[in-house]
């Protein structure tokens, strides 16, 4: 039995639960991820470049490569406010999930507890079929097997474990995004 898929989204572009698809160059999305420990948003429809660009501008001559940016980074994702999704490159820890919303709020001065956001989770190699199929699907999942494997989209308020990627499907992820 398969039970290991790639990456879905990406962080870059969704098909959403209807099976229409949207890209990060739409104007209601925000890349985000955490450098040094510090939640860092980039520009609205941009990818996530537009980050390290202000992480460079903010460091100046102390940074000697973007690599060192890179070497610092954790919980990159993407929020799709007109479609109400939060994509994650790796979903993290329900705890640390939750400081990320509550940020992201602060941050962008908008509402996303409690306002029909839901969380793309894909089954990835370190969730069983079991512990995927325990979640109530809103969508029809036929819409997205096509390309990438299944995929669920869940109110952000039922999100409660761990979901990683491997190095290996990290890997494929940043050699396809490899300008983002």
């Amino acid at each position: 039995m398969i039970t290991k898929f790639k990456l879905f989204e990406l962080s870059d572009n969704l098909v959403l639960p209807d099976g229409s698809e949207t890209s990060f160059k739409d104007p209601s999305t925000l890349p985000f991820y955490y450098f040094k420990d510090e939640l860092w948003i980039g520009d609205w429809g941009e990818s996530h470049g537009s980050i390290t660009r202000k992480i460079m501008d903010f460091l100046g001559d102390k940074l000697n490569n973007v690599g060192e940016i890179w070497d610092h980074v954790e919980h990159q994702g993407r929020l799709f406010f007109r479609d109400k999704v939060i994509s994650f490159w790796n979903i993290p820890n329900r705890i640390k999930f939750t400081e990320i919303v509550n940020e992201l709020e602060k941050k962008t001065d908008m509402d996303i507890w409690n306002t029909g956001f839901k969380l793309e989770l894909v089954r990835g190699s370190s969730i069983s079929k079991d512990e995927f199929d325990k979640f109530t699907d809103y969508k029809n999942l036929d819409d997205n097997e096509r390309l990438w494997g299944e995929t669920k989209f869940i109110p952000i308020e039922e999100y409660k474990f761990v979901q990683t990627k491997s190095k290996k499907s990290l890997g494929y992820k940043l050699a396809v995004n490899s300008g983002d």
